[in-house]
Parts: C-alpha cells; structure tokens; sequence
C-alpha cells in the first residue's frame, strides 16, 4: 500500500491511497464471506450457502464496493496513527478507481496550525495589570441580608386591598388588538407588589385593589421587548385573587443561628461578605481570562476551517433557543416577530463564531506547547459529574456519546489549567 497526503486550503488535506491487486484481494475475500454471513438464500443455513451462489446472488458490484469500504477502513486508520493526523470530523471519499490501479481518494479536516504571538505570556501579564481590585460595600451587604429575610418571611392572608411590598396571586391577560400575546395570559401568577418584576406601571395598577376585583387598563410595553411589541400599547386585564401580608422575622442573633448557625448578626453579615467576594472575584478571574483569551487571538494567525465556525454557530444557536425558553419564548415565534430564519442569525453570528473558534484553537495551541493536559481521573470524574446533573434532569445517561463527553470534559479541563498558567504569568 502507497499513500500521499496533500494539503489544501481551509485546513483540510487529501489522502490518496494505492492499493495493489494482491492487496485488494484480501478485502475481496472478506466481502465475500461477510456476504455469505448476511445472506438469505432459502435452502441453506445462515453463513452456509457456498461463496459462488452468493457472489451471483450479491453481485459483483456490490462485492467490490464492501471490499473497498473495508480497504478505506483500515487504512485510513493506519495512516492517521502512523501520520498522527489531528482529524476534526470523518473523511468523505472524493474518488475510487480501479484502473490501472487500485486507489481511493480522501479529503478530511484537520485541526489547522495556528501561530501564535510569541509573547503570549507577556500578553497575559500586561492584561493581569488591568484585574480590578475587589471590594464589598455595605450596601451589598444589606441587601443580602433583606432577602434572606424575605426569603423566611410568614404569609398570612388578609382580606384589605393590596399594598407594597404584600405578596398577591393574580389572573391576568394581555391583549394585542383583541389578540391574546404570547406569554400574555396567566392564573395564580404570584407576585411581590413592588419588586419590579412586570412591565413598568404594572405594578402600580394592583395597589389598592381586593381579592376578586377586575381591572382593565392599558400600558405601552418597554422599547427593548424581543418579541416585535417593543413599544406598543397594550391591553391588560388583572384579576386579583388573593392578598397576602408578609411578616419578615427580626434581625437577632436567633435569626442568624436559624440562617446557618452563625452565633451572632455580625458573623453572618461577614460570612456574607466573604460569600459576595468571593462571587465578585470569579467573575473578575473569568473577565480577565476572556481579555487575556481575546488578546492572543487577535494576534495569532490561523486559517479557521468552516466546519469549525459552522459547529460553533450551532452551538450558539443552541445557547440562544434555551436563552429564549428560559423568558418563555420559543424560536419559531421569535424568527416569525424577528421576521428572521435562522441562517439570518447565523450570518450575523458568523464573525464571533471565528472569534469563539480562534480563542479556542489558541488555548489548545498554548496546552500543547506549555505540555498542559488533565489527569485522566480529572477528566473521569468531570464526566460523572455531568452524567449525575444529566440524570438528576431527567435524561437517559445511555443515550449520551461517552466518548463525545470525554471529549468535552477534556477540552473544559484543558482550558482551565490554560488559564490557571496564563495567571501566573504575573
């Protein structure tokens, strides 16, 4: 067996392999008796029909083009072994001839070559500088230790109108010309009168009312809706079901011990002081890491495949349907509002798609030259981590493509110890 591997452009290449007769023969030989294995022919037991009957009843045609699938098979995987090809996706078959000699043709995608700056690890220094001290005020504070309050308020029914800050169950409709709008119709809708949680004015209009008054009015809906009523005038219609009055407990040390056995207020407000830090401290780690990320990506050159910018455009497609679930709209009705199809939004996404890809492909060329890479026992209890929150949602764990996961957990482990060195760089 000979073989050549040529590159093109987009990061692919192709494999043209030339088998001799003799060489072929051996895959014939197999076809035939994977055939004779397969075949059905009444009179003879499964596997037993002789060769010749079958090859008749197959077809010769159908005989060589098994032989060269099972040829293509193995030695594609030879090749990419003894070549140490880093191939994305399966190759397509360009080409098969049979004369004068036997060959195949691939083509396939490979992870492209990316150059990186060469002072990558001064470009993350310099971006560290930039980390913004972190501080929590008192405020923040406060407001944590309101809600935990509200969180373990006592609701008790009271038969008054409604005021700030009580909680009410509600019926409401929301009407578009006489049309009810999506997500525009709900029934025991529970709300804090005041929280801000629904269209501005709102909220202002349940004050004052009892437990099963009507009221009718109207509200123009916040410019910045997605759906195409972006300020529009709407109609409402509230019935108000049920008026709640909530008790928040004082704040005493007692409060505190209940919360989370703290022996006084002020060990628990530093307790959350150090909580709220600690959250604000990610989140500046995770910002600088994506400057750092986006730095060396804009100073690396590479050639990003589409296949690449293509399965990450579907990824994004996939984070922006659950985004939209999430405020309780569906992506039909928002290409239909949008007045949009997805290949719009993919067209405007495509450039930070490339961004996303870039970065990606920069983080995996910085592990391979820094010789960074996770343990396989991190990378096994990652992947037991997602199957339990995959079981605990209700999926079945056996369904899920082991290796694809594998695959993943090593990739998120990869980049997390890319960053932990690009950090030290300071």
């Amino acid at each position: 067996m000979n073989y050549t591997i040529k590159k093109i452009p987009k990061a692919q290449i192709e494999i043209l392999v030339s088998l001799s007769k003799d060489e072929f023969d051996v895959f014939l030989k197999t076809a035939v008796v994977d055939a004779v294995k397969e075949a059905h022919i009444e009179g003879f037991r499964p596997g037993k029909a002789p060769h010749a009957m079958v090859k008749e009843r197959v077809g010769e045609e159908r005989i060589q083009a098994l032989a060269m699938e099972l040829a293509i098979q193995k030695y594609y995987e030879e090749i990419v072994a003894k070549e140490k090809l880093d191939i994305i996706e399966k190759p397509n078959v360009q080409a098969i001839k049979h004369e004068p000699n036997i060959s195949f043709t691939l083509r396939a995608t490979v992870f492209p070559e990316i150059t990186l700056p060469p002072d990558y690890g001064a470009i993350a220094k310099k971006t560290l500088q930039e980390k913004k001290e972190i501080f929590v005020d008192k405020k923040e504070i406060d407001e944590s230790v309101q809600w935990l309050r509200e969180s373990r308020a006592k609701i008790i029914t009271v038969p008054r109108t409604a005021q700030k800050d009580d909680r009410v169950e509600i019926d409401f409709v929301v009407k578009d010309n006489g049309v009810i709008i999506e997500g525009g119709k709900s029934e025991n809708h529970p709300l804090i009168v005041g929280s801000g949680k629904f269209v501005a004015g709102f909220e202002d209009q349940l004050l004052g009312m009892k437990a099963g008054e009507i009221k009718n009015f109207q509200l123009v809906m916040p410019k910045e809706r997605a759906n195409g009523f972006g300020g529009k005038k709407m109609d409402f219609s509230v019935t108000m079901k049920l008026v709640q009055e909530r008790k928040l407990p004082e704040l005493t040390n007692d409060f505190s011990i209940g919360v989370g056995n703290f022996k006084s207020v002020e060990e628990m407000k530093l307790s959350i002081s150090d909580g709220l830090k600690k959250e604000k401290e990610e989140k500046e780690r995770q910002r600088i890491d994506m400057a750092i990320a986006h730095q060396i990506a804009e100073k690396s050159k590479v050639e990003v495949p589409d296949v690449l910018i293509d399965s990450e455009l579907n990824k994004m497609m996939r984070e922006f349907e659950d985004n939209l679930k999430n405020m309780g709209m569906e992506i039909g009705k928002y290409l239909e509002h949008s007045k949009k199809t997805e290949e719009d939004l993919k067209k405007e996404w495509r450039t930070d798609a490339e961004r996303r890809v870039v970065i990606a492909l920069a983080l995996r060329a910085i592990a391979t030259i820094e010789h960074i890479e996770p343990s396989e026992e991190d990378i096994e209890a990652h992947m037991n981590k997602n199957l339990d929150m995959f079981r605990a949602e209700g999926h079945n764990v056996e369904k899920i493509d082991k290796n694809a996961l594998a695959d993943y957990s090593r990739s998120v482990l990869r980049n997390k110890k890319v960053f932990e060195f690009l950090e030290k760089q300071s």
